[in-house]
């Protein structure tokens, strides 16, 4: 690996995550919750129309947050996450967050399911994990830390 060629890198690291059981994400602008950066009336693009169609269409995924109930949980990623006993995503990222006091995951969740306050559970060797979707951003939701 310390002989390849810079151009390498990201073919390497995207197998490297391939062979690790980390798919490449296909989630779309919108879905992720960041629609508001896709610019549709631009000069036309690669991808343009299938953005269009999908904004049009409308989500049916949403990226959420999800905290574990009980502060002594954490997980690591890559977790089921339930709703009743149907699996309904997968933790993508997990970590505890200190200003909140419990461990915080994003998820990928239908989006009728993305909705503050909904019980959910997280899946940790066999355990199911009491979880609920809480609003984004869990801490300073109004921002006035960031502008004290």
């Amino acid at each position: 690996m310390h002989d390849a060629e810079p151009q390498c890198i990201g073919e390497y690291l995207l197998r490297k995550r391939d062979l690790e059981g980390v798919a490449v994400d296909q989630t779309d602008p919108f879905e992720a919750g960041i629609g508001f950066t896709v610019k549709l009336r631009k000069d036309d693009f690669v991808g343009r129309d299938a953005l269009a169609r999908k904004k049009e269409s409308g989500r049916t995924w949403a990226l959420a947050w999800v905290a574990l109930d009980d502060p002594a949980h954490v997980v690591l990623g890559k977790e089921p996450v339930r709703s009743g006993e149907t699996v309904v995503g997968y933790v993508r990222s997990a970590a505890y967050g200190y200003c909140v006091g419990h461990d915080l995951t994003s998820v990928m969740l239908p989006v009728d399911l993305a909705t503050p306050g909904t019980p959910l559970t997280v899946e940790w060797f066999g355990e199911r994990l009491p979880a609920t979707v809480v609003k984004d951003p869990p801490w300073d939701p109004s921002g006035e830390r960031i502008r004290a």
